[in-house]
């Protein structure tokens, strides 16, 4: 017979509250041995919603997710890369199959 642990409502998913204003978190790490130590990862990270989205707006965001940074010829893309202040993008797609949509877009290789 199975019996139900006591911990588990502890790994239970709660919803995040929207900052009322931007959070800047920096980190560091190691990006192995022999890389480019003065190089940078920038990211912009929004949550969206603190509720899960409605039908509609869900599919208006699928397709500007899938139009705008989500593809290789995108205005926004070929700006980033032709600025120079990274060399490739990280992320830039919209997570809607989580709890609470969320967009994460950033350049890599900044000096």
């Amino acid at each position: 017979m199975f019996d139900a642990s006591l911990t588990a409502n502890e790994s239970e998913m709660q919803t995040q509250k929207l900052f009322s204003e931007p959070v800047r978190i920096f980190e560091k790490y190691r990006t192995g041995e022999g890389g480019e130590l003065k190089k940078h990862i920038v990211c912009l990270n929004c949550l969206l919603s603190d509720k899960p989205l409605d039908l509609e707006t869900e599919l208006m965001l699928g397709f500007w997710d899938h139009l705008m940074p989500g593809f290789p010829a995108s205005l926004p893309r070929k700006i980033s890369l032709e600025s120079v202040l990274g060399n490739a993008i990280v992320g830039g797609e919209i997570e809607d199959e989580l709890l609470q949509p969320q967009f994460g877009i950033g350049l890599k290789g900044v000096s």
